[in-house]
Parts: structure tokens; C-alpha cells; sequence
């Protein structure tokens, strides 16, 4: 029921404070997605006296009605850059995506389609606020032919999701090559 969502795998942890901070900085504004850094962490004991880290707020503000602002975002964040962990949504927006079962690759195609359908994108690169447990089974440490057939499902779906973007002529060319570096 709250106008925001952050998404957190059942084995990461959301820093201490950053609650807080996110709010401090979404409070009476009109911002769709709200980018924020995050961290790998091999064991949960790294994180125990955690806190929120802000050295200083370098936010960010894109229009995603102009292009220039669109395209930016889509080739900074989009396939791979924005996971579903790595922001604040708001909670309109979500209801707005289509989520599909997918072995994997779930987390790339949500933050691409996002990114199209959003208005406004802030990025603050000087907080973090998730901590990632970088463990064996974790889908980036997992490379066989079942990952492979996922990323070959994901590039067929985030090209479906890009293709309907009025900014799609803009990023094609990006797409493509982005693509082949993910099958590769």
C-alpha cells in the first residue's frame, strides 16, 4: 500500500538508515525510479555495525520525456545496469510491469522495462543501502548451458520490451551491441 517498493533478495540485507535517507529524498517529489549504490559482501559478518554510507548527496535528476535524458539512462542502466535490488520504485510504476517466469534474467529485463515506462530517474551514486551476498549459487557466479538459454530468453525479451519504446530508433544500434556482449 505504500508508494514505494524496494525489492530485496531473501539472502541480502538492506542497510541500516538507508530507509530513512530514501525517504528523505523521495518526500513530496514526483520520482519514478530512485537509483542507489550497493555493495557485494562475501558473509553476513562484514555487515554488522552497517550503516548507511553517504559521503555526500551527488543526485541526479533525468526527464525521461526528453530524449536526450531517455537514451542516457537506457545506456547507463538499462540490460544489466538497473537490477530490481538496486532501487526504489514507485509503487504506480510497478503495477504497470508485465513480469514473466524466467530461469534467470528476471532482474535485467525488470529494470529495462522500467526504465522505458518511466518519467523520472534520480541517481544518488554516493548512497548505498543494499548489501549483495556474493555466494557460489548466486546467478553471476553461475555460467552452464541452462545460464546460457536464460540469457538467450532475456535478450529475446528485453529486445520485445525496447522495441514498443518511443526512444527505440534512438538506442538500436546500442541494444544490439549490448546484446551480443551479453550472449558472448
Amino acid at each position: 500500500n505504500g508508494e514505494y517498493v524496494i525489492f530485496l533478495d531473501g539472502d541480502d540485507t538492506i542497510v541500516l538508515g538507508c530507509l530513512v535517507a530514501l525517504n528523505n529524498i523521495l518526500i513530496n517529489k514526483c520520482i519514478d525510479i530512485l537509483k542507489f549504490n550497493w555493495r557485494h559482501v562475501q558473509k553476513h559478518s562484514q555487515i554488522e555495525n552497517d550503516s548507511c554510507c553517504i559521503v555526500s548527496h551527488k543526485v541526479r535528476s533525468y526527464d525521461m520525456s526528453i530524449t536526450r535524458d531517455a537514451i542516457s539512462v537506457f545506456k547507463n542502466f538499462a540490460v544489466g545496469g538497473l537490477l530490481a535490488c538496486g532501487a526504489c520504485y514507485r509503487t504506480t510504476l510497478i503495477k504497470t510491469i508485465r513480469f514473466r517466469t524466467m530461469t534467470n534474467g528476471e532482474d535485467v529485463l525488470f529494470g529495462t522495462e522500467v526504465i522505458c515506462k518511466a518519467s523520472s530517474f534520480v541517481l544518488d551514486t554516493d548512497m548505498i543501502c543494499y548489501n549483495y551476498l556474493d555466494r557460489m549459487g548466486s546467478a553471476v557466479n553461475t555460467k552452464n548451458l541452462r545460464h546460457l538459454y536464460g540469457v538467450i530468453d532475456t535478450a529475446t525479451s528485453v529486445f520485445d520490451v525496447v522495441k514498443n519504446w518511443n526512444n527505440y530508433f534512438a538506442v538500436k544500434g546500442y541494444l544490439f551491441r549490448k546484446m551480443r556482449t551479453l550472449l558472448l
